[in-house]
Order: C-alpha cells, then structure tokens, then sequence
C-alpha cells in the first residue's frame, strides 16, 4: 500500500504504450512502481533488459492479486480493455490510466466508463496532443477565435488505421470544436491487404466524413497509402476558420498560422518550447491528484468515448453502405439490398431523382 506520499502502481501490457506508462511512473515522486504484467515472455524479458526493476507478472490478475496496486495502467489491446477494468475494480484499485482507444466499440467503451463512473474511480485516458505545447497553443488559438469560426477541419495520416490511431485524431477535432456533437458520419474503407493490428481486423485505407450540429465538416484520410500533401509529413492537421486557419504536424513543436484582423492578413510559423514532462507523465499526476482528492474527473475520458463512438459510426457505415447518424445507441442499419451506384438502371424499384 501507498505510504504517505507515493502511490503503488501497476502496469498492464509492456509494448509501447506500457512502457511509456513505465517511464511516467519511474520519472514521478508520487508513484512507486510495484509489477508489470503481460502475456508475452519475451515482453516482459524485454522490459528487463531494457532497465524496468519491478517484479514480473503472467497476467493482470496476478499482478493484481500479489501486488495489490492501488493505480492500474492498462496498455494492452483494446479488445481486452473492459475485461481487465472490472478485474482492477474487482480488486480495489483506486484509480486507472487507460490507453486508446478505450474499447473495441462504442458500446463497451460506455459500459467501461460507466462501470468506473458509478464505483467513483477516476480514470485518465493519455491523449498528447491535448498536452504537448504547439497542439495546445493552436487549440488555444482556437477556442480565442484567431481563425474565427471553425468551418472544415481536414487531417491526412499515413500508415495507421481508423481505429488505433484515428481515434486520437477524432479526439482532438472534438476538443477543437467543443459542444458541437457530431450528428452524422459517412466512411469507404479497402480492406483488400487484409491487415491486423494490435489485436483489430483494419483497413488498408479509410476516408472517413463527419459533419456536427453547426455545420463543421470533419475529413479523414487514414491509411498504409496516404500521402499527405505537405511533404516529409506523416500526420497533418488543418484547421479552416472563417478568417483564417492553422496547421500542425503530429508531434513537432511548430505550427503554421495565417489568420486576419479584418485589416490585412498575417502568416506566420510558430516555433514552440519542447515539452518538459511526458505526455503520460502529465495524465499520471492528474490521475494522482483524483486519487488523493477524492475528485474524480470524466471529461477527458468522455471524449475520448466520443471519439471511439465516430469511429465506430465510420465503420458502421462501411459495412453497411450508408450515412450512420448518431447518437449511435439510436441508429438502425437499413435493410440490405442491391443497388449499385454508376450501374444502368435496371427498370424497377427506387426512386426517380429527377422529382425530388
């Protein structure tokens, strides 16, 4: 147990996202790392080498029974996410970081976070380019109007998928865009390479369009095969506002403005401090703040269901050839049927678009 000012800490999962979580717990003066777990020998071998003194375990129950940790990170694939929350609950720990995406699906995202909701529990979801300092200065820029009204927001990612990286995309566009729910979401997705990763079936490449209540157009180009326009680039981001916009490169400390003040127009690149603390380590100590507080926060963790919830709606739409409207608890998928766009018309059925 915690002594009177560290807390004990365990890890799930010793990949990237786990020993990122490591790192934290090992730079903090408020946490002592008490076992790591994981399936995988060579993981955990791995993890050894690599510097990590902390006792070794097979699996989170293990760790969770032997080490009794108070604070639980979860960094294994998302499809085991719910499953190892209840078992840290059932075990009575005290507060959680959660990797993203949260869950498979929206659904057992929202069962996840309500579990944890309604036992108390705090739970952060590390997202770094709500923290890192250029990202955060153009969501600053945003919410103080420097570009005016957010119109279109457009994001090119190569060599990810909807699913494991997308989610952290669509999680920014809604911090940019906030009380603004997206109310419609419509996704084309090549399946043709048949490609895995971290436990999910993904696309090959994904183009996924939303539009929220005012209007915002959302546009995602996800995939092995994207090519983002600025060159050397592999993750960029472009804000369109009605009197200016921004643009931002994943995790490079620099933006680019052009924005107006009604008079003239300025342009300009942004160079911003590098970041002092890790990402993770800054969720940690928030984390750690709820937890000795007594003052659980969801916000951040409730985006982050929102995202997953788009990307569950863009994959919906995929499947079933359709716009997908949310909220997704409310969505029917239509009847199947065979129509094909660009195809003769074969003289029955439907209806005339010329009358409408």
């Amino acid at each position: 147990m915690s002594n009177n000012w560290r807390l004990t800490a365990g890890v799930v999962g010793a990949g990237t996202g786990g020993m990122l979580s490591i790192k934290a717990l090992q730079s903090s003066s408020r946490y002592e790392l008490v076992g790591v777990a994981d399936v995988s020998e060579a993981a955990r071998d791995r993890a050894v080498h690599q510097g990590v003194e902390a006792q070794m375990f097979p699996d989170a129950t293990t760790l969770l029974e032997t080490a009794r940790p108070e604070v639980i990170c979860v960094s294994t694939f998302a499809p085991s996410h719910p499953e190892i929350v209840e078992v840290a609950l059932e075990a009575g720990v005290r507060g959680v970081l959660l990797e993203k995406p949260i869950a498979l699906d929206w659904a057992s995202g929202r069962a996840t976070l309500d579990r944890l909701e309604r036992e108390q529990v705090p739970v952060v979801v590390p997202h770094g380019l709500l923290v890192r300092p250029a990202s955060s200065e153009v969501l600053r820029h945003v919410s103080a109007g420097r570009i005016g009204d957010v119109e279109v927001i457009e994001i090119e990612c190569h060599g990810w998928d909807l699913i494991n990286a997308g989610v952290h995309w669509l999680d920014f566009a809604l911090a940019a865009t906030p009380g603004d729910d997206v109310e419609r979401v419509f996704a084309a997705c090549d399946v043709s390479t048949r490609t895995h990763r971290d436990g999910i079936e993904v696309e090959t490449e994904a183009i996924t369009y939303a539009v929220t209540r005012s209007g915002v157009r959302l546009v995602m180009q996800t995939g092995d095969n994207v090519r983002p326009a600025r060159e050397g680039k592999e993750l960029v981001f472009r804000l369109y506002g009605s009197r200016g916009s921004l643009e931002f490169w994943g995790w490079e400390d620099r933006y680019w403005c052009r924005a107006s003040d009604g008079q003239g127009s300025s342009m300009a690149i942004t160079t911003t401090p590098p970041q002092e603390m890790s990402a993770h380590q800054i969720y940690l100590e928030m984390l750690a703040d709820m937890v000795i507080k007594a003052e659980p926060q969801y916000e951040l963790a409730e985006l982050s269901l929102r995202a997953l919830e788009i990307c569950d709606a863009a994959y919906l739409s995929n499947r079933h050839h359709c716009v997908v409207t949310l909220p997704l608890p409310s969505f029917v998928p239509p009847a199947s049927q065979v129509w094909c766009p660009g195809a003769a018309y074969r003289g029955r059925g439907g209806r005339d678009g010329r009358g409408l």
